[in-house]
């Protein structure tokens, strides 16, 4: 028992370094997730834009997944210290930290892949999503394919990278970007 107090509980016994330290990785993305997207959206609001569009269902559930991995990691440090001393019991913890990883991967993913589907907001020079923007006099064309049913979003990145957004054309932001067309593409004399 005196070994308990000497080194401040199970949790930092030297057996248990690999999971304190996983817990700590695990803490730390999810902090930085939540501190990437906070100035994503705050970066976001502050901006002035002639038109714009917020898709709140998907804030909503991205919300949701955030406050849950929030509370499995509150739940780790607060049960893991109380259980981790017994071996029998490392499953729960192990379990609550692979649930944690998997969440803060699929947020970290979903960010990436659908980044123009949360919002849009237009202003005089430049098509803004959550966290990038686009130069409109970089835009070359905005059409809609039929056989995907997508609106796409053509336009260059640097000198001669083309690159392209798609949204699909009964969502939200699709149709936005079909209503505001002519206007994204005022610069190319059409």
């Amino acid at each position: 028992m005196n070994n308990f107090y000497a080194t401040g509980g199970y949790l930092l016994d030297s057996s248990n370094k690999g999971i304190l330290i996983a817990a700590g990785m695990s803490s730390l993305f999810v902090f930085l997730f939540l501190l990437v997207i906070s100035l994503y959206f705050y970066n976001f609001h502050k901006t002035k834009f002639k038109h714009q569009f917020i898709n709140t269902k998907l804030i909503y559930i991205l919300s949701g997944f955030l406050l849950i991995n929030i509370i499995v990691n509150v739940m780790f440090w607060l049960v893991g210290v109380a259980i981790v001393g017994d071996v029998t019991a490392k499953g729960p913890i192990v379990a609550l930290l692979i649930i944690s990883f998997l969440i803060t991967g699929a947020l970290y993913i979903f960010i990436f892949l659908f980044l123009h589907y949360i919002a849009v907001g237009i202003d005089d020079k430049f098509i803004h999503f959550i966290g990038e923007k686009i130069n409109i006099t970089k835009i070359t064309k905005i059409n809609e394919d039929k056989e995907i049913k997508s609106i796409v979003l053509h336009y260059v990145e640097g000198k001669r990278n083309n690159k392209k957004t798609k949204w699909k054309t009964n969502s939200i932001g699709g149709q936005f970007i079909d209503k505001y067309k002519k206007e994204l593409l005022l610069h190319l004399d059409i």
